[in-house]
């Protein structure tokens, strides 16, 4: 898997000094460009890239939250999870790292997570892509849906979990 980012010949900024970086979106096959904002390692901010051909500038709601995992504020208080924390998400295959974003308007019983998240911040080639990429609880094979004839990605089963302090390796 390539990541999209740009890379930077310039040193790493000073701390507390935002860096962006070129890049672009994953959440569909749009491509949209994005400028991803980095601030002490930290991914803060996601923008549309004016620059680009193909959004001007302009990104679907999807790809303004591409760093939030969506989760309803009365489940993640059982959880102990609060709004902006870091939280594993596991399955039987494995476990990616995503940060809360909590709402009344999704079930309970769900989470929403989106697929194609790395790091930009992390060394290349693949920018962390595996410590939060969704797509690493999924399985490609049978049962196949009958309408479609793919493989369920839509939805499995999962547990979550706060990441607590310094146990994120």
């Amino acid at each position: 898997m390539e990541a999209k980012v740009q890379p930077s010949n310039s040193p790493a900024p000073a701390a507390g000094k935002v860096r962006v970086l070129k890049s672009v979106c994953r959440s569909c096959h749009g491509g949209c460009g994005t400028l991803m904002h980095v601030k002490d390692g930290e991914l803060i901010k996601v923008e549309g890239d004016r620059a680009s051909p193909i959004n001007r500038g302009r990104l679907c709601p999807i790809g303004t939250v591409t760093r939030d995992l969506v989760y309803h504020p009365d489940t993640a208080a059982r959880h102990r999870i609060a709004h902006g924390e870091w939280m594993w998400i596991e399955s039987p295959r494995g476990r990616v790292k995503q940060r809360a974003r909590l709402t009344a308007g999704i079930d309970p019983r769900v989470i929403n997570a989106e697929h194609g998240w790395w790091f930009p911040e992390k060394p290349g080639p693949e920018y962390g892509v595996w410590e939060s990429n969704i797509n690493v609880l999924t399985d490609n094979g049978p049962p196949y849906d009958p309408a479609m004839g793919t493989y369920a990605l839509r939805a499995l089963l999962c547990r979550v979990a706060r990441v607590e302090s310094g146990k994120y390796s």
